[in-house]
């Protein structure tokens, strides 16, 4: 909300037992003020029609109207409505007071598509309950939907909402035939709203549509000029779904058809698809989202290195005298930087979910906490030449996607925000005067880079690109021009690097060489090359330093631990990183509780474990760049893998083990595949959509999968082809059928706002009763569970306080059993033996530390 200068009520003055504190926002149907319950002691947000509106008998009428249509509301996504009266001749309002911002103003900000989506689902929903109640909102714009800091949409201003006297009766409005007597707001009118005719709940939907449009490509679909064509076009224009994204253009189509009785019927039909568009996609750990956005930027600039001349890339891997001294012991390190002089390293720590800063003075060990353990997200910490101020992006754990830049003293002191909204890159000048960063407007589709003081004063745009085209990783050059990528997201090899003049603007593009992908890189200070952390298919990202001259790039390190974000000191002959290490096995619980490995030495990530029979154990493992499967006695024997040349996941066995079924992009998208259990007989089963999760029927005649595509429910196919059917009605995630055939085991989204949104649930597969649901708990994603055997229980991951454990949950309800009690560490995943009394697991640990790397050259 913005504060207003003037109200015509002043600061002091007692409205009934309120008293006002300050204007928030005043418009034609009254003035808003923050004001004081006496009463309760709290807060209210106080909507006041002013004595001198008191004469018009219809803004009287709206107001009362307001007041009955807001009191019978009780909705999460409905302003509240605490109060409402009125004082000789003044009227009054007292409403929740919202600690936000209009949606008009929300929407200005880069929010992720799934923020968006999240909030207009919201709205449908209330919008839903407003017409249980036999209410039509009329005015829906941004300007009345507010959004609070912890992304919860309100719907405001019922002031000119029309109350049917049940709900679906088409109630005509008389009088609606000139500008002025014209109810709503013309850009968000629905045709038959604005030619007077008959109105009711779709009326809503039509204005809601044409928010929705306007969310998702920052331009209202009829506004015009002059009123005239904007009524013109509310009646005759099909707007463009050009901008809309691909899998909500069908929704948003629905809701602006012209002819009302093709437009939704139900608000909550609209939240439904709108939330089935979206897959759930949250990672099961924060630093693994951390990853993949290195992965995510590796994959925009794959192709890429970044230096200058033309060279043999002759890869040298010998280094002599080179030390390597960890900075960090605690295995939680997210990103780090050495300040110039050598002396500090300040570093994010991820604690039990949140993340903390410290400084570390590196001759004494002294450890210093400079920002204290919050829900948000460091990366890309930076140190100023001067060694005085640590610089980072920072993003909020309940909005991960919007970024803003800040500058903190090295020692501790408050931050200062330097930038709002921009991307997670950004360079300081050699100077330590300037910063340059990046950012990219959802809805012109522009990115831009951005120069601006290190006080965050004077922003300059010093270069454009439209999308398609990007601009990726600026860093600033020890002579002080600025480098930087860019090239088409559209064509895999379209990128080069280019250098920029920031006084001139001049742009020139550097002759390179190519390495498979680069994460990130830093100019050494004295200009005689550069470091970077370079991506191979075949192992996680090295370091490399690439030499100014003809001298070839040398590889720094070669090993299978990863590093990200080096960061040299100012004498360049060391640098700071970031060394992530994962360690992986197969084990197994047997009958006795005791736990002994099953496969050695493995390495990384491995998982997707199943038993494919009473012997073997079926698991996933990377090889050459794609995750294969392999099958391994559960007595220790020599691994076999099953699939060859195609990536596979999330694999299933049948009830027999004749076959297996797994997820494969083989063909382009994430299609369901299947094979025997020997591997042989391979053949691709679905041919639809983005396809996910598959399990046997018990008599191994159909594959029951997720379909995130069409409407996010389960579906089943047969084993060997055909048209899929769907199971379930509901947004549906991860089905699983139980052994006996008579339960489905899936994550299920509720339509009701009183509980969590995605929730555990037993269902009966022929959906002939009540569904069971589980809140379990879930740590940064969705949890993981497998049914046991006996079809009776279930098994999952709760991972806590950075411990992964293994409980188990009888599907008649009571309280979940703990079944491992590990100490540290992490279950990527497991299965249960088809005897009941053995469990197989892929367990391992990460850890990432910093690490100092001396006399590299």
């Amino acid at each position: 909300m913005t504060m207003a200068a003037t109200g015509s009520v002043p600061a002091g003055t007692r409205v009934g037992r309120y008293e006002i504190v300050s204007l928030l926002r005043q418009g034609g149907m009254g003035e808003v003020y923050t004001a004081h319950d006496r009463n309760l002691g709290r807060r209210v947000a106080l909507k006041i029609l002013p004595r001198n509106r008191t004469s018009d008998p219809e803004r009287v009428a709206r107001f009362v109207r307001e007041a009955q249509a807001s009191s019978t509301l009780n909705h999460p996504s409905i302003v509240a409505v605490h109060d409402a009266g009125s004082e000789g001749d003044v009227h009054f309002l007292a409403m929740e007071l919202i600690d936000g911002e209009s949606l008009t103003d929300w929407m200005r900000k880069r929010r992720s598509l799934a923020n968006r989506v999240e909030v207009m689902a919201q709205v449908a929903e209330g919008l839903a309950k407003a017409h249980d109640a036999g209410i039509v909102h009329r005015d829906l714009k941004p300007d009345n939907i507010m959004v609070t800091r912890d992304g919860r949409a309100k719907i405001v201003d019922f002031g000119v909402a029309k109350l049917t006297e049940r709900l679906g009766e088409r109630t005509a409005l008389s009088g609606v035939t000139t500008p002025t007597s014209r109810v709503g707001t013309t850009a968000y009118m629905a045709p038959e709203q604005v030619e007077g005719k008959t109105i009711d709940r779709r009326t809503d939907v039509f204005a809601f549509g044409s928010v929705l449009y306007e969310l998702l490509t920052g331009a209202n679909p009829f506004a015009a000029p002059q009123y005239a064509d904007t009524i013109h076009n509310v009646v005759h224009l099909d707007p463009t779904m050009d901008r809309v994204p691909r899998e909500l253009r069908r929704i948003v189509r629905r809701c602006l058809r012209k002819d009302v009785e093709q437009r939704y019927d139900s608000m909550r039909d609209i939240a439904l698809d709108l939330r089935e568009a979206a897959v759930e996609t949250a990672p099961r750990r924060p630093w693994r989202r951390w990853t993949a956005l290195a992965v995510a930027m590796v994959l925009a600039i794959a192709g890429i290195t970044w230096f200058v001349a033309s060279r043999k890339t002759q890869t040298v891997t010998e280094q002599r005298g080179m030390t390597m001294t960890r900075l960090t012991n605690n295995g939680q390190v997210t990103t780090a930087a050495i300040s110039p002089d050598g002396n500090y390293l300040v570093h994010a720590v991820e604690e039990r979910g949140d993340q903390a800063l410290y400084v570390k003075q590196i001759a004494t060990g002294t450890l210093t906490r400079i920002a204290e353990a919050a829900p948000v997200y460091y990366f890309n910490l930076q140190v100023s030449p001067d060694g005085n101020y640590a610089y980072y992006i920072m993003a909020m754990r309940a909005e991960p996607n919007v970024y803003d830049l800040y500058q903190l003293p090295l020692l501790g002191g408050a931050p200062r925000k330097i930038a709002a909204d921009t991307e997670d890159w950004y360079s300081i000048s050699p100077d330590g005067t300037r910063v340059v960063f990046r950012r990219f407007n959802a809805f012109t589709r522009e990115h831009r880079l951005t120069i601006a003081a290190v006080d965050g004063s004077g922003e300059q745009v010093v270069l454009r690109r439209s999308h398609p085209q990007y601009i990726g990783t600026p860093v600033w050059a020890p002579d002080g021009a600025i480098t930087f990528v860019s090239g088409s997201v559209m064509e895999r090899h379209s990128g080069g690097l280019f250098r920029m003049l920031p006084e001139t603007a001049e742009v020139t593009q550097v002759a390179t060489p190519s390495f498979p992908g680069v994460g990130s890189y830093a100019w050494l200070p004295d200009g005689s090359g550069a470091l970077a952390t370079v991506y191979d298919k075949e192992q996680p990202p090295q370091i490399w330093f690439v030499p100014t001259g003809d001298t070839a790039p040398r590889k720094v390190t070669s090993e299978v631990s990863a590093y990200f974000g080096v960061r040299p000191t100012a004498d360049s002959k060391s640098f700071s990183a970031v060394r992530e290490s994962t360690e992986s096995n197969i084990y197994m619980i047997g009958a006795d509780g005791q736990l002994r490995a099953i496969t050695t030495g493995t390495g990384n990530l491995v998982g997707g474990v199943v038993w494919l029979n009473d012997r073997e154990v079926l698991y996933s493992a990377p090889v050459n760049g794609m995750n294969a499967y392999y099958a391994v006695d559960a007595n220790n024997g020599t691994p076999r893998r099953i699939i060859h040349n195609l990536s596979t996941w999330q694999a299933a066995v049948s009830r027999d083990g004749s076959k297996i079924a797994f997820v494969s992009d083989h063909s382009g998208a994430n299609q369901i595949w299947v094979a025997d259990a020997s591997g042989a007989n391979l053949r691709q089963v679905t041919r639809v959509g983005n396809n996910g999760f598959p399990s046997f029927t018990p008599d191994g005649k159909w594959i029951v999968f997720m379909r995130s595509d069409e409407a996010q429910n389960a579906w089943r196919v047969p084993v060997d082809g055909g048209e899929p059917v769907r199971v379930t009605n509901l947004p549906t995630n991860r089905p699983y059928v139980s052994p006996d055939g008579k339960w489905l085991l899936c994550r299920m989204r509720s339509t009701d706002p009183k509980v969590p949104l995605w929730r555990t649930t037993v269902m009966p597969f022929d959906r002939a009763g009540a569904p069971r649901h589980f809140d379990l708990p879930h740590y940064g994603g969705p949890p993981t569970f497998r049914w046991h055997p006996d079809g009776d229980a279930f098994l999952f991951v709760d991972f806590k306080d950075g411990v992964a454990n293994l409980w188990m949950q009888k599907i008649d309800g009571g309280a979940p059993r703990q079944l491992t009690f590990f100490d540290s560490g992490e279950i990527y995943s497991f299965g249960i033996a088809p005897d009941g009394k053995r469990i197989a697991l892929s367990r391992g640990q990460s850890t990432r530390d910093a690490v100092l790397i001396r006399d590299f050259r």
